[in-house]
C-alpha cells in the first residue's frame, strides 16, 4: 500500500483532498495531514511516505522548498 501525505496551509483542502479520491481502491492511505511546509517535513523525517501532495505557498515552508 501506497502512503500519502497531504500539506495544505488550507484546511478545507484538506478536507476535499482526503475524502476526493477513494484511496483504499487505488491501495494507497493517507498516512498524515500538515498544515504547513515545516509540520511536513516533520513528517517526513519520521515517516517514509511514497506520495506528497502539497501546496506550493505555505506559510514555513513553501511546498517547492519542501520538495
Amino acid at each position: 500500500m501506497w502512503k500519502v501525505l497531504i500539506a495544505d496551509d488550507d484546511v478545507e483542502i484538506l478536507n476535499y483532498l482526503s475524502n476526493l479520491i477513494p484511496w483504499e481502491e487505488h491501495e494507497m492511505q493517507i498516512c498524515a495531514k500538515a498544515r504547513n511546509g515545516t509540520e511536513a517535513l516533520n513528517v517526513l523525517k519520521n515517516e517514509p511516505v511514497d506520495i506528497l501532495l502539497t501546496d506550493i505557498t505555505m506559510p514555513g515552508l513553501s511546498g517547492l522548498e519542501l520538495v
